[in-house]
């Protein structure tokens, strides 16, 4: 039993060993953002916040610590203590060593480090580490969630204040490198002003464009700019005698000009572009320019870091060469056009997370409610029952629907307790099917027995159209019944007395297809794409007609992608009914039949799925990592290629067509979403649409939303089992094969 807390007076500092009052945590919350949004900068901010917290909390001593640039090392940033002691003589700017504990622990492992008497937080934005916040004073053991939130929040605070503080450093350095010489900068500096002038990202790039072609005298100018959607560079603004027939204007990497310099990352410039020879050989790139009358050109690359968001062109229609000078303009405005391209992009996340918290913040407090309800409900049942049971005398007839009503109840709750556990395995990624071959009749069959005396009791008429031979498919039998089973529960829910529940199994050329259609009340058109997110309702008000939790369907779309297939909604409307539709790829698998191995077991132990006549591409910068993936896929029969870097797997997509790329995200020199992203922006004649598997060690659910809105089709965690990793490219490259996606 934890010993009571010892009563102080309001004037004596708290003890650091005891939890903390939800007042204390508030007004050291309060005293650090106080102190963040009054003073500019962290050098002057740090002792306050470091104060705000140690007053309020009862800490002796703190210090900041915070690297100037990302990648850079910490140095002290801010110091406070109660009393003169070991942090003293620490002067600001002094960096980091191993010997300041367990701030260096904290800086090294990313993590949050404490002892008996100092912890240490990692300050943190966007997995960058920018500092951290070290706090001394006696640590309770385990440490009080309560009061690590409250540090998580101020740490955030900071880490926002270290942001905005480097990149208000970044954009003094940018201004100070524009007004280096005087004419330029004065011409620049006009542009500049009416570019800040505006938060419109269209109006400051068309500014751009104009500043280009008068800055150079150049008869055109234009930029193409990086569509968010498709990766894609697309010719978007422009400026001089040129007529806009409204065609959609992609750049090629490669060709013409500006495919050059998406190529090598350099600006290029030609005196004769008709008979440039690097463009000669390129007849429609060629026609384009006679037919726009261009003869002198310059490109430049807008970019944001490494990466290429846009291209800056001007184009002169006589022998008048662009310059050196033109280049160094053109260079400046390319700077401008970036800086106002990544404003927008951080308006836009800020913009979007705010949305999301609050979306966010909604839901669980619905959720909450609902789950409360849930909860409530059965068990008010059940104890009902078994109080009325134990202390009234009963006949026989009421005794049974006692005990029947309290077996329900009983059953409801431990249903809702277990869709929620499956959640978490699934966000956590630690969900796994037990695979083996799967006949689809018997998971529809049992799943309709399951619901019978729910439908017989609410007079909902079960219709049955199955395909004798419409599997196997390879999946775990009891998730795919799970599948089946929340379509069937959720029709009945929503579908009235008397109405029809139609239950279809179907085969195509590559798909096994089960569609559960219903006479109910339907879905609203607005509603329809959110209808497999996460405790979403069409009604969550305490007025509502029907009960759950809005994670019934969630496991449905969830369980259906883990076995490779996809699964879709249609209503025509509020009261016309709706169709689910869930699509199961048929794998290809060995001449045994038998059951297979579950996931997990040695690969002797079962059959792997045949990867015959499938070639796939894996990206990964791991040696060991590669050469077993490889291996994997080679034991299965697929013609595998390997690569370490992002780059030399485009060398090989540019003379090789694999049915599947299989690649990892983290990598250097460009990660995986990079990667994808280049693909996704190339001619399908060129790979752009080869189907992708993200392999990564994060497998929480914004990891997977991140892969998928990359342009990847399936996330898999590590680590991952042989067994899975070759039906998961079975799947994909079977689907490719008879012209489905997947």
């Amino acid at each position: 039993m934890r010993d009571r807390l010892p009563d102080r007076s309001s004037d004596a500092p708290h003890d650091a060993a005891g939890p903390r009052h939800v007042g204390q945590r508030r007004a050291a919350e309060r005293g650090a953002a106080a102190a963040l949004s009054r003073i500019t900068t962290i050098a002057d901010a740090g002792p306050h916040v470091l104060r705000a917290l140690g007053e309020a909390l009862g800490w002796r001593a703190g210090v900041l610590w915070a690297a100037e640039e990302a990648g850079g090392h910490p140095a002290c940033a801010a110091v406070w203590e109660r009393e003169p002691g070991r942090w003293q003589k620490l002067a600001s700017g002094t960096a980091l060593t191993a010997g300041d504990e367990p701030a260096f622990r904290a800086w090294e492992a990313g993590a949050l480090v404490h002892g008996e008497e100092a912890l240490a937080l990692p300050i943190r934005a966007h997995g960058d580490v920018l500092g951290v916040l070290q706090l001394d004073g006696p640590v309770e053991h385990p440490l009080d969630e309560a009061l690590r939130e409250t540090l998580d929040s101020v740490g955030h605070r900071i880490a926002q204040a270290l942001e905005r503080e480097r990149l208000l450093a970044r954009e003094q350095t940018t201004r100070a490198v524009a007004e280096a010489e005087a004419r330029r900068a004065a011409l620049l500096g006009e542009l500049a002003r009416s570019i800040t002038a505006s938060l419109e990202l269209d109006a400051i790039l068309q500014t751009v464009a104009e500043g280009a072609r008068e800055l150079c005298r150049s008869d055109l100018s234009a930029i193409a700019l990086r569509e968010a959607d498709t990766g894609a560079i697309v010719f978007r603004y422009r400026a001089g005698d040129r007529p806009d027939d409204g065609e959609r204007r992609v750049v090629v990497p490669g060709r013409g000009a500006g495919g050059l310099v998406l190529e090598t990352g350099r600006p290029v410039r030609s005196d004769d572009a008709v008979r440039d020879p690097r463009f000669a050989a390129d007849t429609v790139y060629v026609a384009a320019v006679r037919r726009e009358r261009i003869v002198t050109l310059l490109v430049v690359p807008i970019a944001l870091g490494t990466r290429i968001e846009g291209l800056l062109y001007v184009d002169n229609r006589s022998a008048r060469p662009f310059t050196d000078h033109d280049e160094a303009i053109l260079r400046q405005l390319a700077d401008h056009a970036a800086i106002a391209i990544r404003n927008a992009h951080l308006l836009a996340r800020e913009q979007r997370a705010r949305e999301e918290a609050e979306t966010a913040n909604r839901l669980k407090d619905e959720f909450l409610a609902t789950l409360s309800h849930e909860l409530r409900t059965p068990l008010n049942a059940v104890l009902g029952w078994a109080v009325t049971l134990r202390t009234a005398p009963l006949d026989a007839a009421t005794r049974t629907r006692a005990l029947e009503a309290i077996e329900r109840n009983a059953r409801a709750q431990s249903q809702l307790i277990e869709d929620l556990l499956d959640i978490s395995r699934i966000v956590t990624g630690k969900l796994r099917l037990e695979v083996r071959l799967v006949d689809p009749i018997t998971v529809v069959e049992a799943a309709l027995d399951a619901v019978r005396p729910a439908a017989r009791t609410k007079s909902v008429e079960l219709a049955l159209g199955l395909e004798p031979q419409a599997g196997p498919v390879y999946g775990d039998p009891d998730r795919l019944q799970q599948v089946v089973w929340n379509l069937l529960a959720n029709a009945i829910k929503f579908t009235g007395a008397g109405g029809r529940i139609e239950v279809d199994l179907t085969r195509t050329a590559s798909h096994v297809e089960i569609a559960v259609s219903d006479t109910g009340q339907g879905i609203a058109p607005e509603l329809l794409p959110f209808v497999f997110d996460r405790f979403r309702q069409a009604d969550s008000s305490s007025t509502r007609s029907h009960g759950g939790l809005g994670i019934g369907l969630a496991l449905v779309r969830n369980l259906t992608e883990l076995h490779g297939g996809t699964v879709a909604v249609e209503s025509a409307g509020v009261g016309r009914g709706s169709t689910f539709r869930v699509r199961l790829p048929l794998l290809a698998r060995a001449e045994d039949t038998g059951e297979g191995a579950p996931l997990g077991a040695p690969a002797a132990s079962g059959p792997l799925a045949s990867l015959a006549d499938v070639r796939a591409l894996v990206v990964e910068d791991d040696r060991d990592t590669l050469e077993l993936f490889a291996g994997i896929l080679t034991l299965g029969g697929a013609e595998v290629r390997g690569a370490h870097r992002a780059a030399e797997a485009l060398e090989i997509l540019a003379t090789w067509r694999p049915h599947v790329i299989v690649s990892d995200l983290e990598m250097p020199d460009a990660d995986g979403y990079a990667f994808i992203r280049h693909v996704r922006a190339l001619p399908a004649a060129d790979g752009g649409t080869v189907p992708a598997v993200a392999i990564t060690a994060h497998g929480g659910l914004q990891d997977r939303l991140d892969a998928l809105a990359a342009g990847f089709q399936m996330h898999v965690p590590k680590p991952v089992e042989p067994a899975e990793l070759v039906a998961v490219v079975a799947n994909i490259a079977r689907s490719v094969r008879h012209g489905s996606p997947t």
